[in-house]
């Protein structure tokens, strides 16, 4: 399970909260209407955003569309374990549909700031969005509802086209097909004839 020590203003608390999100689970409906949002994801490894400040995860967040707190909700530790159990399946998907790799932070201990959303689509007050931190990288991330503790999905926004790293220049997939160069004609095969006739020199 994940260990979490948050920290608020004024006060320390150790809270169960891993358990409550994750057992909340992601919804099957996130993931049959995010599928293009998914296969545009890459990894955060090849293209690092790094967090260095309030202000860098704060520009971060807009920069995908979001109207978030100035201030962070909550900041808490997190102690990621080293060996993850079925139990975590739904969240190590949910963060390597976007890039993220929670096997590379076996056993590490992330830093993980919440803020509240001002402009979730359909105007719910109780949306929340975490970033997960490393060395001042961007790790992990997810928007939840804290009135419920679920998760709902990744850290673009629904429908924006967003990801959440910057995607690498493209190339060809395997079976995808390339513009097909200029024909030549084929042997016996006539050539247009031309569009203007030279005029006939005067009689």
């Amino acid at each position: 399970m994940f260990i979490y020590t948050a920290k608020f203003p004024r006060k320390r608390v150790l809270l169960a909260l891993a358990l409550l999100v994750i057992a909340g689970g992601i919804t099957a409906a996130f993931f049959l209407s995010n599928g293009d949002q998914d296969t545009q994801s890459v990894s955060a490894a090849l293209q690092p955003v790094s967090l260095r400040n309030n202000e860098d995860r704060v520009s971060y967040l807009e920069s995908l569309g979001w109207a978030v707190t100035p201030e962070t909700a909550a900041i808490e530790e997190l102690e990621v374990p080293k060996t993850f159990d079925s139990t975590l399946d739904s969240y190590l998907a949910l963060q390597s549909s976007q890039g993220f790799n929670m096997n590379d932070l076996a056993g590490k201990t992330v830093k993980r700031y919440t803020y509240a959303i001002t402009n979730y689509p359909g105007g719910d007050a109780d949306m929340m969005i975490s970033v997960l931190v490393y060395k001042k990288n961007l790790v992990g991330g997810e928007v939840f509802n804290s009135a419920t503790g679920e998760i709902l999905h990744g850290l673009a926004m629904p429908g924006s086209g967003t990801t959440a790293t910057p995607p690498p220049a493209q190339t060809p997939t395997p079976g995808q097909q390339t513009p097909a160069p200029a024909q030549t004609p084929a042997p016996g095969q006539q050539t247009p004839a031309p569009a203007q006739q030279t005029p006939a020199p005067a009689a």
